[in-house]
């Protein structure tokens, strides 16, 4: 696992360097944290790595967190982003999360609506200034894992 690990980083380190140096819109990106504090399911530090193509238009993104722990809390997200206009995006983000204390099954891709542990989010962004980097976000989870909102009967149990 170490040397796959080793690996990844030195391509994502490569394909980041060559980016810089090129007009490609493939962009790559690994993060270490010393925990992943919105989701504090553990004390150990996590890596979370993405990859991504983005142009004028749309921006395609994988993230992924995985601890330094075992049976430990993972994510893997996919994105996907539209601009609409200079000031307003929309994207859709499934968010694919897995806890392994309880030794539950995952698959990621299970999309049946009664057993699935994806989670889909839609969401607008609308940035009103352009020299202030301050912006709006409206976002709202529609389908998946948490579905039972009003019963609770489903909510994350892995």
């Amino acid at each position: 696992m170490k040397k796959v690990l080793s690996v990844g980083v030195f391509l994502l380190i490569f394909i980041s360097a060559y980016n810089q140096i090129s007009d490609s819109c493939f962009y790559a990106q690994v993060d270490l944290a010393n925990r992943w504090v919105w989701r504090s399911y553990s004390e150990a530090p996590v890596i979370q790595p993405s990859l991504g193509y983005a142009n004028d238009k749309w921006n395609f993104l994988i993230w992924g967190s995985y601890p330094f722990e075992r049976r430990a809390y993972s994510e893997i997200d996919f994105t996907v982003e539209y601009q609409l206009s200079r000031k307003l995006k929309f994207g859709i983000t499934d968010f694919f999360g897995i806890n392994d204390l309880s030794g539950a099954k995952h698959e990621l891709f299970n999309v049946k609506r009664k057993t699935t542990t994806n989670m889909l989010d839609a969401y607008f962004i609308y940035s009103a200034f352009n020299k202030i980097p301050v912006s709006i976000l409206y976002s709202l989870w529609f389908w998946g894992a948490d579905r039972k909102a009003f019963t609770f009967d489903r909510i994350f149990k892995y």
